[in-house]
């Protein structure tokens, strides 16, 4: 028994001296904060998802306009609250539109998500079969956290994405991509044919609907979508456009196509005029002022009246489509129909061509 004992003696002065040792190390590493190395990965590109289609048969002449929660499709209307609409557009199965930088989109019988968020602006083809966008999510980040942006195109046929290209956007590596957000501004200018057309960074580039390499678009072929301001001057009694906005006295809003444009002037006088003459046309039914807010085909433009110079909030007149070609004006919504002290919202992007 004394032999046990002995041997168990050993065996915890053994255990005490390592236990010993130890303390005296870390008694001599106190104050020495350990060496960590930390390896950062780059998130991996999140596939942006597949956007809702539908099937709600929107005629491209329609009337289509939104005030608040309240959608507006010629007689048809949608109550989305409690979002509301901040810019829309509408395709053939129904209306996309952002709320507080969301885009959704709508049937006319229930809202869903997309599933993408802040987006700045959204344009749509001339033949409605894709949207156009910048996606400042599903990228990846530089070092600071900032996804890279890319323009994007949905065929919304189907919904699916056909374009995610960060060309022109800057760099995850080399660039704080904030900062150069924030310094140079980007946006969805519009489709042709062939092309989704977005100001980057970089410059504008034409991204094609092939999904082959972007190239930078070169003048004069860059687009000016539907509905972009152009600047104009009037001499002798004629409209001269010139393309660089705020260079001339005034601007003007270009349909479809160039064969019509709308002079804007600061009391928004309404000013129709033939883009390839300058001359100014004359439209039976029009009212005086008139704030203009897409056009509906290549000849026709919808907008609000106004009931007396420069009172957009004040005396807001009904909702008026002139159609330039045939000169004549119509209200489709009379003032009484329209929602007091809310702003009317119009579609965005490109008008019909069809």
């Amino acid at each position: 028994m004394f032999g046990k004992v002995r041997i168990a003696a050993v065996v915890l002065v053994i255990v005490l001296a390592f236990a010993f040792a130890g303390c005296q190390a870390a008694s001599d590493d106190a104050g020495v904060a350990p060496t960590v190395t930390t390896t950062v990965t780059p998130n991996p590109v999140v596939e942006v998802p597949s956007i809702p289609v539908g099937h709600a048969g929107i005629s491209k002449n329609a009337v289509i306009w939104a005030q608040g929660s309240t959608i507006h499709v010629g007689k048809q209307t949608i109550d989305v609250a409690p979002l509301d609409v901040d810019e829309f557009v509408a395709a053939r199965g129904g209306i996309y539109f952002t709320s507080h930088d969301q885009l959704w989109f709508t049937d006319l019988i229930r809202a869903r998500q997309s599933g993408l968020s802040r987006i700045d602006n959204v344009t749509i083809s001339a033949n409605r079969r894709y949207l156009g966008l910048i996606d400042y999510v599903h990228g990846p980040e530089d070092k600071y956290g900032t996804p890279l942006a890319a323009a994007v195109v949905y065929d919304l046929r189907t919904g699916d994405r056909v374009i995610h290209d960060a060309t022109g956007m800057g760099s995850t590596r080399s660039d704080d991509l904030q900062n150069l957000y924030e310094d140079a501004g980007q946006a969805a200018l519009g489709f042709d044919a062939e092309n989704f057309y977005v100001a980057t960074t970089g410059g504008t580039f034409a991204f094609p609907l092939d999904a082959s390499k972007p190239h930078p678009a070169r003048e004069p072929n860059v687009l000016t979508p539907a509905g972009a301001e152009v600047g104009v001057s009037k001499k002798a009694g004629r409209y001269v456009i010139n393309r660089e906005i705020g260079v001339e006295p005034y601007s003007a809003t270009l349909g479809p196509g160039e064969r019509y444009a709308d002079a804007i002037t600061g009391n928004w006088e309404f000013r129709p005029f033939d883009p390839a003459t300058g001359a100014p046309i004359t439209v039976a039914g029009a009212p005086r002022w008139l704030v203009p807010g897409v056009w509906t085909s290549p000849t026709t433009i919808v907008g609000q009246a106004l009931n007396a110079d420069q009172a957009v909030a004040d005396k807001p007149g009904g909702i008026f489509s002139c159609d330039l070609a045939n000169r004549k004006c119509v209200e489709v919504v009379p003032k009484a129909e329209l929602t007091p002290n809310q702003a009317i919202v119009f579609g965005t992007g490109s008008a019909s061509e069809q």
